[in-house]
């Protein structure tokens, strides 16, 4: 028999449909770019971050402290709260391909016990709740550079909630993804929504 760690994995009790789906005009004027897609900032509807304080709420930044006190941390958790582990970013779907473009800052590369993709490149899953399935395969040649990488996110056919942790050991400078039609994503997970809980050394 089975036997899990962290419990049963448990899908949500909301279902996925094709009317949760809005027009991605609904949530940007902008033109299409050069690849046929068009691109939104995830620190702004359809996406929902999770892990860290909402950039707008924070310096405009995604920092897992609070970026107006920078000054007051140690070194080691001024460097640590750049860092984007924990944090991810969810939305629901019905593209089977969505395009991302990532602009990396503070990409702690060099480490002895961590290759260097590992540090800037991130993972995706499909499902909702607890009860989630790696789809981030094709991601493993996805972080070619640790100051910006872009390229494509294969999908299942349907509507499918996507969570895409963020990278390990870099920080984000911007993100933009695209997809033809998506919408904000409220089902409930156990996801944190604020920051993480470490205390920094003042």
């Amino acid at each position: 028999m089975s036997r899990f760690v962290f419990g049963r994995p448990k899908s949500s009790k909301t279902k996925l449909k094709k009317s949760m789906l809005d027009k991605l005009s609904k949530y940007t004027d902008n033109a299409k770019n050069d690849d046929g897609f068009t691109y939104i900032d995830i620190k702004n509807p359809p996406f929902v971050l999770g892990g860290l304080i909402k950039p707008e709420d924070n310096n405009n930044e995604y920092y897992r402290l609070d970026a107006t006190k920078k000054d007051e941390y140690s070194d080691a958790n001024r460097s640590l709260a750049k860092c984007s582990a924990g944090c991810c970013v969810r939305f629901i779907t019905d593209a089977n391909e969505i395009s991302l473009h990532i602009t990396l800052k503070n990409a702690c590369t060099g480490m002895h016990h961590f290759c260097d993709r590992g540090v800037y490149g991130v993972d995706a899953y499909i499902g909702t709740g607890t009860d989630r399935k790696y789809v981030g395969r094709m991601m493993q040649t996805f972080a070619e550079n640790p100051n910006f990488n872009s390229g494509t996110l294969n999908l299942p056919m349907g509507i499918n909630e996507v969570m895409i942790n963020l990278p390990l050991y870099a920080g984000i400078e911007n993100w933009k993804s695209a997809s033809p039609k998506m919408r904000k994503s409220d089902i409930p997970h156990p996801e944190p929504t604020a920051r993480l809980p470490f205390t920094a050394r003042r």
